[in-house]
Order: structure tokens, then C-alpha cells, then sequence
């Protein structure tokens, strides 16, 4: 399996002064349109606004993976699309475990 694979480029980041874990999670997106430094692109048929300040090379059709209405990097539709398809697979796993969890009337940890 190829590393790049993971391109969720999930981020963990510890709040050290209230004791908290927050995960921020990065989407592969397309570029529908660019106007200036902002485009508009889209992920599963949603569409948002993205700068583009951070990969200003960056072109319409182009896959980017964005983070908080930032395009942080250019990646290619294979990796998007391989992304894009382990969310997918998260969301069924986690229909899975709810309907489970519903029959069983047992959390899942």
C-alpha cells in the first residue's frame, strides 16, 4: 500500500493548556474556476472557495487537497480519487457500526 495513500493529511494537534486533542482533517478538491487568488472547487458535488495564495500555480482541473479554505497542495486525480474513496469507505464502516450499535443497543468503542 502506498503512503501517499493517506493524503488525508490529518493533523493532531494538542491543546497542551485545556487538555484536548483536535483533528483537522484536509479533503482533496477540483478547481472548477479561478478568479484572482481564490477558486471555486469542488468535493462530492459541494461547492467552496479556496485561496490559492499557497500553490499559485495551481489551474482549473487541477486536484488540490485544501485545508480550512486553503489549497495547501497540487495532487494528481489518481491520489484524489484514492482519497476520496477511503472517506467513503470510512462512511460505511461508520453506517456499519451505527446500525450495530442500533440492534444491539451497545455503544461501540
Amino acid at each position: 500500500m502506498n503512503f501517499s495513500f493517506f493524503y488525508l493529511t490529518i493533523v493532531v494537534i494538542f491543546a497542551q493548556t485545556i487538555k484536548t486533542r483536535i483533528m483537522c482533517l484536509s479533503i482533496p478538491a477540483k478547481i472548477i474556476s479561478i478568479k484572482g487568488d481564490m477558486a471555486k472547487v469542488s468535493v462530492g458535488g459541494a461547492e467552496y472557495e479556496a485561496s490559492i495564495q499557497m500553490v499559485p500555480e495551481a489551474k482549473t482541473g487541477d486536484y488540490i487537497i485544501m485545508h480550512t479554505g486553503f489549497a495547501i497542495q497540487i495532487i494528481d486525480e489518481e491520489e484524489a480519487a484514492e482519497t476520496l474513496k477511503t472517506f467513503q469507505e470510512f462512511k460505511d464502516l461508520n453506517q456499519m457500526l451505527d446500525q450495530e450499535e442500533n440492534e444491539t443497543g451497545k455503544r461501540i468503542t
